[in-house]
């Protein structure tokens, strides 16, 4: 989040936002902020988590919509992108415009082991020597992967993506 938000690279072994001045840092979302854009941010997970309770507010984010808003396979630390996604776009749809929205997704977080049977049928590792961690990485990206395009013409049938950009990134190495 640091990085992402604020250009910082957090001190070695620390979580950044904690070891960050937050009330000195300039971020994105103050500098969007000025230009009458409103911010929110949506997490599957407690925003208690990693201090961010604390955090956002200071780098000006508007709005906040964590594991309390969320129900069902779309909270929690193995919560599914699609249903995230899902339950995420109506909130979107109705932030007023110009807008910045910061959506935290956990199905790619390891131990990637948070998908379907459904989708361990539909693939055959049989027959080759994949380690079991490999196999379930990739399972649990090809769920991520369809969760984001679903997203993504969900959000293209809704008219938002007109004058919009969207980043995707990883917060581990």
């Amino acid at each position: 989040d640091l990085s992402m938000l604020t250009s910082l690279l957090p001190v070695p072994g620390q979580v950044g936002l904690y070891t960050a001045n937050r009330n000195l840092v300039k971020s994105l979302v103050k500098v969007l902020q000025r230009r009458a854009y409103k911010s929110i941010v949506m997490s599957s997970v407690s925003f208690v988590f990693q201090d961010k309770t604390a955090s956002y507010p200071k780098l000006g984010f508007d709005h906040f919509y964590d594991s309390n808003f969320f129900t069902g396979k779309a909270t929690g630390w193995y919560s599914k992108d699609l249903d995230f996604f899902d339950q995420s776009v109506p909130i979107i749809r109705n932030t007023s415009k110009p807008f910045f929205a910061y959506l935290l997704t956990h199905q790619s977080h390891g131990p990637f082991n948070n998908y379907s049977d459904s989708t361990r049928k539909e693939f055959n590792f049989e027959n080759t020597d994949f380690s079991n961690l490999e196999i379930d990485y990739l399972m649990s990206m090809n769920e991520v992967d369809r969760a984001l395009e679903h997203f993504f013409y969900k959000i293209l049938k809704s008219d938002i993506l007109d004058n919009t950009i969207l980043i995707i990134y990883g917060d581990h190495s």
